[in-house]
């Protein structure tokens, strides 16, 4: 339930496909996608970070991103999200292992001392 108030909040959709988010963005519907739009214009940090994403994404370096230009970066996107996924929850796990260890740690030292 929280998952699904986090893509709420921040508006993305896990269901997007290049496809669709590419025919949302393609204004002029040229086939190609400009930096104005690619980028979030209301905020304007997001839209330094877009202009690095954008022009990462740009594999020709011709100024626009392609249908498969926009995949690539979708692709990569959603790799090094569920890294970052996984890298959370190992984390996570270390340090429940680690609270579990000092639990027992501390149970078998009051045991001791009886």
């Amino acid at each position: 339930e929280e998952d699904e108030e986090e893509e709420e909040e921040d508006g993305e959709d896990d269901n997007e496909t290049p496809e669709r988010l590419f025919e949302e963005c393609d204004k002029d519907k040229d086939g190609k996608l400009t930096l104005m739009e690619f980028k979030d214009d209301e905020d304007k940090q997001q839209g330094q970070q877009d202009a690095v994403d954008f022009a990462a994404a740009d594999l020709d370096k011709d100024g626009m991103l392609s249908l498969e230009e926009l995949k690539v970066k979708m692709k990569k996107n959603d790799e090094k999200d569920e890294k970052d996924e996984k890298d959370e929850k190992d984390e996570k796990d270390e340090k429940d292992t680690a609270k579990d260890t000092a639990t027992d740690t501390a149970k078998d030292e009051k045991h001791e001392q009886k």
